[in-house]
Order: structure tokens, then sequence, then C-alpha cells
């Protein structure tokens, strides 16, 4: 029978409560992106969302075992490193990309 230590447990326990707060900042973040692709569409949030989580699903899709490795090399969650891998991809686009197009120009993200 092993025997852990208190001091790990709380050591667990403040580690998981950290991740939880780091997931919901990262979560806050990624809707606040959506909100702005929304915008750029004219839609709500509502009606981009799903279409959106449905297209980050997909491209996501092809990298797991590349989310698996990131997750496993910095300590942290698999559905953390997909929202770090989102966040940058969508606030690239958001930023960087919409911005820059002309009016009523059609996008979207591609696997190509």
């Amino acid at each position: 029978m092993t025997v852990i230590q208190f001091s790990e447990v709380a050591k667990w326990a403040k580690t998981d409560r950290e991740a939880g707060k780091r997931i919901k900042e990262k979560e806050a973040i990624y809707r606040g992106i959506i909100e702005k692709e929304a915008q750029f569409r004219g839609e709500t949030l509502e009606e981009t969302l799903p279409k959106i989580q449905r297209s980050d699903n997909k491209i996501d899709a092809h990298h797991l075992d590349s989310f698996q490795e990131i997750a496993s090399l910095k300590g942290i969650s698999v559905y953390e490193v997909q929202l770090d891998i989102r966040i940058e991809r969508r606030g690239l686009l958001v930023n960087d990309v919409l911005p820059n197009l002309p009016p009523n120009v059609e996008f979207r993200f591609s696997q190509g």
C-alpha cells in the first residue's frame, strides 16, 4: 500500500485549481475572439459559435497527436493545448486578416 503525503495531495489540488482558472480565462478569451468574428460576419454570437466550433473541431482532428505531445511536454491538458492553438489561430484571423479584407468578402478556413 502506498501512502501519499498530505502535502502532495494539497499540491495536486492547488495545481488543479490553477489549471481550472487558466482554462476558464482561456475560454473567455476564445469566446471574445469568436464574438469579434461574429461582428465581422454581421451575425450574433449564437449564430457564429456553432459554425466556429465545428470548423475548429474539424481542423483540430488532424492534429490530436501533436496536441497530446505538446500537453505532455507542458504538463497541461490536451483541452488547454487546443484552447491555446484556437486562440492563436482565431486571434490571427480576427486581428490581422479580417480587418484587411475588402468589404463583403466571404472567408472560411479550409484544410488544403
